[in-house]
């Protein structure tokens, strides 16, 4: 099964084709196609435009495509049932968030990502997406004729890429009543930055914060007064923190500074989700994972180690979160495309841990199937309905017509018994009509023999006539090769040794021809040597 994921931000459109088989997943191709982030004026135009180039690169018809909403959109809550049924859970959810939320419940779109489950009890992850920024998205993808099956959030994609995403790994109890420490993972992208906590493999929280490259992109081009493009191509390579200032160069520390100064606000947003996660999981971060184009930059993880007080490490997706054979047609963009290939997956879940989908209520995806066969078969479709039609037509006709004909040729048999074979009544039966007729095909079978032997009798007669007419052959030497006799006339061929012979052949014939004229023509036989061809053709029409 095919699913194509997008993932669209200010910065850039990441698009992914993923294949599954059971478990397993391939990413069959990809892209990234650039934004302009600070032309809000003309984003969107640039956007649509780019969306249009996919649609010729991709086959959307026939995939299941996923897009996602930024996880700022979406208001994210830990909640509790004291049961089990997914269906209950999402009726009653709306009620259950309603005092928390920062919305209207009747302005919002509401779905959840089971964490844990026991007999009696279940533990979400609940979010709400304001039906605005439902109707926005959707409208910008149909826009250029791409119809989206599900319209995710950014947070379940980026858990996708470490949780059994096939059929969901919950936890045994729900995440606040077990003690063992979270893990955080800190995902940098260009906007803004995602932080997830996780239990094992299984995430259990998820918040945006609006830092991201882009703030070390300002403090650069604020310092250096570096045009946007240059001060973006620094990072990570050129951007090397220092574990201490000592010994290095004016250059180095000005350029620490300056890197330094951007990641002020970011710290203290970290500490301060610390104490958030400490209080809302009853349980303490064992440790931080950096991931992104960010956390490459060198020194950076030891250095937020100083300052916030925990382990941390970079993780690369490259080569900790996707495996190599995955990432053979995309290595070149495997930095910018995670959350669409997160989003990919969310297309080929199971029920039992089905997707997260803001396509819901109003904004629920119209079934096309029967819109599509029509576009594809509607012409053949009407030229049978239209073949059908003229083919019960045609029968009805035919049969009327056979009905009357019979009708017709029996009552015609009926009057040709009377008046030719004198049958009427009840002797006009089929049977006595059909022993007529075949008496009377008897008699002409008959005749026409009749009229074979009788036309042999004239020819005959011609013959002998001939034989008694022309001259002897003893004193006159010739020779009669040929007598065709037609109905009438007589055509006679032969060979004679001398031209008084053929002239005396000649006057014979004159008593048997009705007109008393010879008529001489060409000959078809070939005379021999030194004899005398002829050929006559007389007009018998009055001897015969």
């Amino acid at each position: 099964m095919k699913s194509i994921g997008i993932d669209i931000t200010k910065n850039g459109i990441a698009i992914v084709e993923v294949n599954a088989d059971r478990n397993f997943y391939e990413i069959l191709s990809g892209d990234f196609l650039p934004l302009n982030p600070n032309d809000d004026s003309n984003w969107e135009m640039d956007a649509l435009q780019n969306l249009k180039t996919l649609t010729q690169m991709f086959d959307f018809k026939n995939s299941h495509v996923v897009i996602g909403l930024s996880q700022s959109a979406v208001s994210t809550r830990n909640v509790q049932f004291p049961f089990t049924n997914r269906l209950s859970i999402m009726k009653s959810l709306p009620f259950e968030l309603d005092e928390e939320l920062p919305m209207n419940i009747d302005d919002a779109i509401f779905d959840g990502k089971t964490l844990s489950q026991s007999p009696n009890q279940s533990s979400l992850l609940a979010f709400a997406a304001p039906k605005t920024e439902v109707a926005r998205w959707i409208e910008l993808f149909e826009k250029v004729n791409i119809v989206p099956d599900i319209l995710s959030v950014e947070g379940s994609a980026f858990a996708n890429l470490f949780e059994n995403w096939g059929t969901g790994s919950f936890l045994a109890s729900a995440p606040e009543t077990i003690p063992s420490p979270l893990t955080v993972r800190i995902f940098f992208r260009h906007d803004s930055t995602l932080l997830a906590a996780f239990h094992g493999s299984q995430m259990v929280w998820v918040r945006n914060i609006s830092w991201g490259e882009k703030n070390i992109v300002f403090e650069l081009m604020k310092t250096y007064n570096y045009p946007y493009e240059q001060a973006t191509q620094l990072i990570p390579d050129q951007l090397a923190m220092l574990i201490t200032t000592a010994g290095a160069d004016k250059n180095a520390q000005q350029l620490h500074q300056t890197v330094e100064t951007a990641f002020a606000e970011l710290i203290h947003i970290l500490n301060l989700s610390l104490i958030d996660l400490k209080d809302r999981f009853n349980t303490d971060v064992g440790s931080m994972l950096l991931l992104g184009n960010v956390a490459q930059i060198p020194n950076l993880a030891p250095y937020l180690t100083k300052y916030i007080g925990l382990p941390i490490n970079t993780e690369n997706f490259a080569t900790d979160v996707f495996q190599p054979r995955q990432l053979q047609n995309v290595s070149p963009i495997v930095s910018k495309i995670p959350i669409a290939v997160g989003l990919a997956l969310e297309g080929l879940k199971r029920p039992k841990n089905p997707a997260i989908n803001f396509r819901q209520k109003e904004f629920a995806k119209n079934s096309n199937f029967w819109a599509d066969t029509w576009d594809k078969w509607g012409h053949a479709i009407t030229l049978c309905a239209f073949a059908y039609v003229f083919y019960i037509v045609y029968g009805v006709i035919r049969e009327e017509v056979a009905l009357q004909l019979d009708t017709a040729s029996y009552e015609t048999l009926e009057r040709s018994a009377t008046t030719i074979a004198g049958l009427s009544g009840p002797a006009a039966s089929p049977d006595r009509i059909e022993r007529y007729i075949k008496e009377e095909s008897d008699k002409a079978k008959n005749a026409k023999v009749f009229d074979k032997v009788q036309d042999i009798e004239p020819a005959m007669k011609v013959v002998s006539k001939l034989s008694t007419l022309l001259p002897s052959n003893k004193n006159n030497g010739y020779d009669i090769r040929r007598v065709d006799v037609k109905s009438n006339s007589v055509i006679i061929e032969g060979e004679a040794q001398r031209q008084m012979t053929v002239d005396l052949i000649r006057k014979k014939l004159e008593s048997m021809s009705s007109d008393k004229k010879i008529q001489s023509i060409p000959g078809s036989l070939n005379s021999t040597k030194g004899g005398i061809a002829f050929a006559f053709k007389i007009n018998t029409k009055e001897t015969l």
